[in-house]
């Protein structure tokens, strides 16, 4: 090995540097502003500086090493560890690890102890089996040190401040083979400082991906960051990390006791699950992204769910939540791992805790241990096709009413594509088989869009989208957004109904999800409030408002992809709900309509003058409408019947009724409009008139199940028509009636 230690430096003023020589400054005579001990700045100019010239003044040796291909240790020559391929048909990146430690709690007697440290970094280099070039030491004054060692695989570097118990410490290994996270808790008891008060983070070089892993946890500055379980089962590799993300920027001098596991969950405590390295939940709000999965699906069904199904959600949570309704009287969970489930009740507790339930309070149950659950290792692909098949998939018995994907991502890949067997129009198909006639899917579908650029998976996920679509048919596919924080960015979810009646409590208001909620959750999640499992703590009414359209980006995309796909040419939905590019809008102040009373005094609408074919109207009269749920219409005729001021009740349900219109977009809702153009307007059952209007939404129908255009903008797909055969002046104006009233609201329309 070679030794360097250049002359140490003395410095006259000790407010230059933190007390230290200024790498730019050898009289000492330039009095530098004071700054923070931990300048990051001086480590790098001080770091620079002796690497430099220790390799200067050992050039000879260095060059001998490149050009030799070899390393020197002890006197031996060894292979070298890590040696770059060729890579054909593109740029070569190299890979390496960088572990970073802010190193807390030491003694300054060791951090000042010059020659200590530089055995110690020659020990930890010789003992972690890498190969050592050089190092070269140097003694601060008043006090502190550093020490450079140039290693074949890169270098170790530790700069230390004494006075205050710290020290910056900087590994880098070209390659993967050297195990840093082994390294770590060894290299910074031999530096003599804390695991549990330092910072570190460990940085991949040269990968082609980072790492759900890589980003949420080893490449982020952490105190107490912990590694609770690493283990392999048949399937994939599991992880459980605790970190605390309150600690990443601050220091934390003194050591804390470690929260307990199954303690409710305090501020900034994250405890999170990996499978092969992707994020699968965090403690810290695993409620946001489980609530958000569960309870729309839940409440939207209409009499309340008895048998669910939940594939994947090996954590619990999900779980948790489906067990919270009274109504459910057998949830099957389908996990093929096992060996999740172990991790997760013993690591990750408070997920599937369901103490509320408990028959003696304070009394620990474990949802897994609930009798209503039923807990199946086996892949689900082969649990759907072994138990449903299509040929006898009219048979109601043993059906679920709801089920929930809690699956991997449709992004995810792997060797084995597991992600393309699962979502496929025949997977989906057997779902819809395996739901009875009013059932009710909730899928996570995986990171949202971004809201600018075009993602490049989102075709793919407008693809899956439409292949549920079709199985749920006219009952209604809804597509909606939750920002979760663990997940850092916009998670998108799915609920498919296989009824009308489940999109239209979809639909419902603020007021109609609390009553359904209180209705149907159990009321002993209220009354143990002190354990924080069973009281739902983000869902209620007003969250499920923004559930009800589809987010700006997926319309976005949506005519982008469109576009793209017919060469530049905005497609004509995605036209309507633009005013500045719809062509052939009929404008509220064009008085295109007359309204005019028959013998009878029932008011019609009639063309002021000539409309031609492809004109459209009410496209823009969405500001001039109201709308109304179609639980509400029941409820206000129902009112109408049981009152004594029936004409009044009766005679607002008759106006809603005969001037109202609905359509599949809508899902539970119907608008009607006030404007004078459109009051009058002919739902196509007068003898004395023709159709020559047809709805937007039925106009630009496609084989497309799902429009985010038409589904963001339902005032445009119900209220707007579209001139279909040429109309006359002074013609009378019918519409082609799109909506069974008496299916849907209790009357027909005529």
């Amino acid at each position: 090995m070679n030794y360097f230690t250049p002359s140490p430096r003395k410095a006259k003023n000790s407010d230059a540097f933190d007390g230290r020589m200024s790498p730019t400054s050898r009289t000492g005579s330039y009095r530098a502003p004071r700054r923070p001990i931990f300048t990051v700045t001086n480590f790098c100019f001080l770091f620079a500086g002796i690497l430099i010239h220790a390799l200067y003044t050992d050039k000879q040796y260095f060059m001998n090493f490149m050009h030799t291909n070899n390393t020197i240790d002890g006197g031996k020559r060894t292979p070298p560890p890590f040696v770059a391929a060729e890579v054909e048909g593109g740029p070569y990146y190299p890979k390496g690890k960088h572990l970073l430690v802010d190193l807390q709690g030491a003694s300054g007697d060791v951090l000042n102890d010059r020659q200590g440290l530089e055995d110690t970094v020659v020990s930890i280099i010789k003992n972690a089996g890498m190969h050592m070039l050089s190092v070269s030491s140097h003694q601060l004054e008043p006090q502190g040190v550093s020490v450079v060692a140039a290693i074949s695989e890169s270098h170790l570097t530790i700069h230390t401040w004494p006075e205050h118990g710290a020290a910056l410490i900087d590994l880098f290994t070209c390659g993967d083979s050297t195990d840093m996270l082994g390294i770590l808790p060894t290299m910074v008891a031999d530096f003599g400082g804390q695991l549990n008060m330092s910072k570190w983070s460990l940085v991949k070089r040269g990968s082609a991906g980072v790492s759900d892993l890589d980003k949420s946890v080893l490449s982020r500055q952490h105190i107490k960051k912990r590694n609770l379980a690493s283990v392999k089962s048949e399937m994939q590799k599991i992880e459980v990390w605790s970190i605390d993300s309150s600690k990443e920027f601050e220091i934390d001098h003194e050591a804390v006791e470690e929260q307990e596991l199954d303690a409710p969950v305090l501020s900034g405590k994250n405890t999170m699950l990996f499978l092969d390295d992707v994020l699968q939940s965090g403690t810290l709000d695993e409620h946001t992204y489980h609530e958000t999965l569960v309870h729309p699906a839940m409440i939207a069904h209409e009499r309340g769910p008895e048998r669910v199904a939940i594939l994947g959600g090996g954590e619990g949570a999900t779980l948790r939540e489906v067990l919270k309704y009274t109504s459910v009287k057998k949830v099957d969970m389908i996990e093929i791992d096992e060996k999740v489930i172990e991790i997760s009740q013993k690591y990750l507790p408070s997920m599937g805790n369901c103490s509320w339930a408990s028959n003696n309070q304070g009394t620990y149950l474990s949802c897994f241990d609930e009798p209503r659950t039923n807990v199946v290792n086996e892949d689900v692909i082969s649990f759907l096709q072994s138990r449903f098949d299509f040929e006898n998939c009219n048979d109601e018995d043993n059906k679920y009413d709801v089920i929930i994907m809690d699956l991997l991502d449709p992004e995810a890949t792997s060797a084995s594509d597991v992600s393309d067997d699962i979502y496929n129009a025949n997977f989906f198909q057997h779902l819809s088989c395996a739901l009875k006639s009013d059932g009710v899917l909730a899928i996570q579908i995986g990171e949202a869009p971004s809201g600018t650029a075009l993602d490049p998976n989102f075709a793919k996920k407008l693809n899956l989208i439409q292949d549920i679509a079709k199985q749920f048919y006219p009952g209604g596919t809804f597509v909606y957004q939750q920002y979760v924080d663990t997940f850092n960015g916009e998670w998108t979810f799915s609920v498919s109904c296989k009824s009308a009646e489940c999109s239209n409590r979809w639909m419902a208001e603020i007021g109609a999800v609390d009553s359904a909620l209180h209705a149907r959750l159990d009321p002993r999640i209220m009354t143990r409030e002190e354990l924080a499992y069973g009281k739902l703590q983000f869902f209620d009414g007003a969250t499920m408002q923004k559930y009800h359209y589809p987010p700006k980006c997926l319309e976005t995309h949506f005519c982008q992809l469109a576009s793209e796909a017919s060469l530049g040419v905005t497609p004509k939905e995605c036209m309507l709900v633009n005013p500045f590019l719809s062509e052939h809008n009929v404008k509220p102040s064009d008085k295109s309509v007359t309204l005019v009373k028959d013998q009878n005094d029932v008011v019609h609408a009639t063309a002021a003058r000539t409309m031609n074919v492809g004109e459209r109207v009410g496209l823009l009269e969405g500001g001039n409408s109201f709308k109304m749920s179609l639980s509400e219409l029941r409820r206000l005729k129902d009112l109408a019947n049981t009152t004594k001021n029936t004409n009044v009740f009766g005679n607002l349900a008759d106006f809603v009724i005969k001037n109202g219109r609905t359509c599949e977009t809508a899902g539970g809702h119907v608008f009607v409009s006030t404007d004078d153009q459109l009051v009058g307007l002919d739902n196509g059952c007068g003898a004395h008139a023709s159709t020559n209007f047809m709805q937007v939404e039925e106009y630009f129908s496609t084989a497309q199940r799902f429009n985010p255009v038409l589904a963001r903008h339902p005032e445009i797909a119900c209220l707007g028509f579209v001139v279909v055969s040429a109309i006359e002046e002074g013609q009378a104006l019918a519409t082609d009636p799109a909506f069974k009233w008496n299916q849907i609201a209790g009357s027909n329309q005529c």
